[in-house]
């Protein structure tokens, strides 16, 4: 090469091949571009797939305390008619001054564990709704496990909350409430 004259590296993607008199000629190389591609997309799809992993694993880290701190409490009810923790549904959409509440004691033959589910009437539609479900301890604790169904009402258990309100105390009545 002369003075003054700079050689320039190839393109990525491009192989530097020389023909018979010496003279520099480009080639597109398909066979080496094609394995230099395949191999950037090999690793930018390893490098997506672990980006995916670790962003999955941080929201799950972050967000693992805020639902394994379980919600304890002595009297359920007391918790549901007053929000102590974050209810699973829209209940008292009228306010919680005169509806009804459900109760229905769970056993063993309906679930895995003892314990209580409570609902409100407000949002029953067709007599079914969602229940707030409560799993008793043995130190006499409640722990709130889910917001559920409840297929089996043989259980379903009524109350005025007026009553609640004003006693601290519910007349649980058998069945769906009487107007």
């Amino acid at each position: 090469m002369g003075a003054g004259v700079h050689r320039l590296k190839p393109l990525r993607g491009f192989r530097d091949s020389r023909v018979a008199d010496g003279r520099s000629r480009r080639s597109t190389g398909r066979a080496a571009s094609s394995a230099a591609v395949n191999a950037d997309v090999v690793r930018s799809g390893r490098a997506r797939a672990t980006l995916r992993m670790v962003l999955a694993l941080g929201v799950g880290f972050i967000l693992t305390p805020a639902c394994a701190a379980e919600f304890v409490t002595r009297d359920p009810l007391k918790a549901f008619v007053h929000a102590a923790y974050p209810l699973g549904d829209d209940y008292f959409i009228r306010g919680n001054e005169d509806t009804v509440i459900f109760r229905c004691p769970l056993t063993r033959a309906q679930r895995p564990f003892e314990g209580v589910a409570l609902s409100e009437i407000s949002i029953w539609g067709n007599r079914a709704g969602p229940w707030e479900v409560f799993r008793s301890r043995t130190d006499g604790t409640f722990v709130y496990v889910e917001t559920g169904q409840i297929s089996e009402l043989s259980c379903l258990e009524s109350c005025r909350t007026k009553e609640y309100l004003v006693s601290g105390q519910c007349t649980w009545s058998r069945g769906w409430p009487k107007q």
